[in-house]
C-alpha cells in the first residue's frame, strides 16, 4: 500500500507549528534499532534498576513468578504502544495532534497538559538519580571532599545536579538527530557495563552468588494480599512504570520508517530487554548480599562499594547516560510539543524547554530532592 505525505491546506496559526506538522516520509529514518533503544534507555535508568531488583525481594514470590509478571507487563505495554504508535507511523504527527481526533482541538489540551505537568515532576526525580551517578564519579576522582549540605546535598551533589540539567538541555537543543545518536550509544553501552559489573561481583562473590540467587528466587516472606495479589502488583507496577511513554509514544513512532520496524523494536525493547535487564539486576543484587552482607538495589551504592576506580568511573558515566536517556524519552521530548499546543502556540519547542527547565529547577529548590 502506497502512502503519501499529508498536505496541510491553510492551517490555522493557533493549531499549527512546523514542529507539529506531519513529518515528511523521507525524514522518517528510524528503524527497529532506534525504537529498541528508546525502550532500553527507558528501562536502564537507576530508578529502573532499583525497581527491577526490588520486585524480587518485596513480594515473597518465587523468582519464576516475578519473571513471568515482568514478561507479561512487557507484552501488555508492547500491545498498547503498537496501538498508540500506529497513527503516528502512518501520518507522521506527534501525540498531541493525534489526541485531537478523539477529544477535539481544544479538548485535547487537557490530557496533553496533564501529561506535561507529570513530566515536569518526573524530570526532577530522574535528574536527581542521574546526578547521584555524576556525584559518584566526582567523588571517585576527587576523593570524596564532602563539606556542608544545603537541602540535603553537599556541593558535589549540587554541582552534579546542575551539570546534569545543563547537559540534558544541551542534547535536547541539538535536535532529534543528536538525541537519536545519544540513545543508540547509551542503550547497548549500559548492557555492556552491567555485564562487566556482574563479572566483577561474581568473581569476588564466588560460588556463594548462585546460592544467594537461589535464596532470593525461592521467595521470602508473604504478601498481605496473597500470591495472586502479589503477582498482580508486579505486573501493575511495571505497566505503570511505562504508562507515561505509552500515552505519548507517537512522539517517537512518527520518526519510524514503517510499522513493521516499530513492532520489531517494541518486541525486542520491551519483553526481551526487560527479561535480560531483570536477569542482570537479580544476579548483581544477589552478589551484593554475598559481598557486603546486605542487599543493595541502587547501582550507585553498588559501584561505590566495589573497590575499582576505573570500573567506578565507567559505571558512573554509563548509568548517568542511561538515566539521562530515560529523561529525554519520557520527560524532555514530549512536554515541549504538548506545551507548544496548549500555551505558546507560536514558539519553538527549544524555548518551551527552557521554561520547563526553569520551572523544574525551582521545584527542586522548593523541596529537597
Amino acid at each position: 500500500m502506497e502512502h503519501h505525505d499529508l498536505q496541510l491546506i491553510d492551517p490555522h496559526p493557533s493549531l499549527h507549528n512546523a514542529d507539529l506538522e506531519p513529518l515528511a516520509r523521507h525524514k522518517r529514518v528510524w528503524g527497529w534499532f532506534e525504537i529498541f533503544n528508546v525502550w532500553t534507555n527507558d528501562i536502564q535508568s537507576l530508578f529502573g534498576y532499583t525497581l527491577a531488583a526490588t520486585l524480587f525481594i518485596s513480594y515473597g514470590l518465587n523468582g519464576w513468578a516475578v519473571f513471568a509478571g515482568i514478561l507479561l507487563s512487557g507484552f501488555i505495554v508492547m500491545f498498547l504502544v503498537n496501538l498508540s504508535g500506529r497513527p503516528s507511523v502512518l501520518y507522521g504527527v506527534p501525540y498531541p495532534v493525534i489526541a485531537r481526533l478523539s477529544m477535539g482541538v481544544r479538548g485535547a489540551n487537557f490530557p496533553a497538559l496533564v501529561r506535561g505537568i507529570v513530566a515536569i515532576f518526573w524530570y526532577g526525580v530522574q535528574t536527581y538519580f542521574a546526578s547521584t551517578a555524576m556525584a559518584l564519579l566526582l567523588n571517585a576522582v576527587l576523593g570524596t571532599p564532602g563539606g556542608g549540605t544545603f537541602l540535603g546535598l553537599d556541593w558535589v551533589g549540587w554541582v552534579s545536579y546542575v551539570l546534569v540539567c545543563v547537559l540534558q538541555l544541551g542534547i535536547f537543543l541539538m535536535g532529534i538527530s543528536w538525541i537519536t545518536r545519544f540513545l543508540n550509544l547509551a542503550g547497548p553501552l549500559v548492557y555492556a557495563v552491567m555485564v562487566a559489573l556482574l563479572c566483577v561481583i561474581w568473581y569476588k562473590a564466588g560460588p556463594g552468588l548462585l546460592s544467594e540467587v537461589g535464596r532470593i528466587f525461592a521467595g521470602q516472606g508473604t504478601y498481605q494480599g496473597g500470591p495472586i495479589m502479589a503477582f498482580g502488583s508486579v505486573v501493575g507496577t511495571m505497566v505503570a512504570y511505562f504508562a507515561a511513554v505509552v500515552i505519548n509514544y507517537g512522539d517517537f513512532s512518527r520518526f519510524v520508517k514503517d510499522e513493521r520496524s516499530m513492532r520489531i523494536g517494541n518486541f525486542l525493547g520491551l519483553p526481551v530487554s526487560l527479561a535480560v535487564f531483570s536477569f542482570l539486576a537479580l544476579f548483581i543484587t544477589a552478589g551484593t548480599a554475598v559481598l557486603f552482607g546486605e542487599t543493595l538495589t541502587n547501582p550507585s551504592d553498588i559501584v561505590a562499594r566495589v573497590d575499582n576506580l576505573w570500573l567506578t568511573v565507567i559505571a558512573a558515566l554509563t548509568f548517568f547516560a542511561a538515566t539521562v536517556g530515560i529523561n529525554l524519552v519520557a520527560n524532555f521530548i514530549p512536554p515541549p510539543l504538548i506545551w507548544l499546543i496548549c500555551i505558546l502556540r507560536g514558539s519553538a519547542p527549544r524555548w518551551v524547554a527552557l521554561l520547563q527547565l526553569l520551572s523544574r529547577f525551582l521545584l527542586v529548590l522548593y523541596g529537597s530532592p
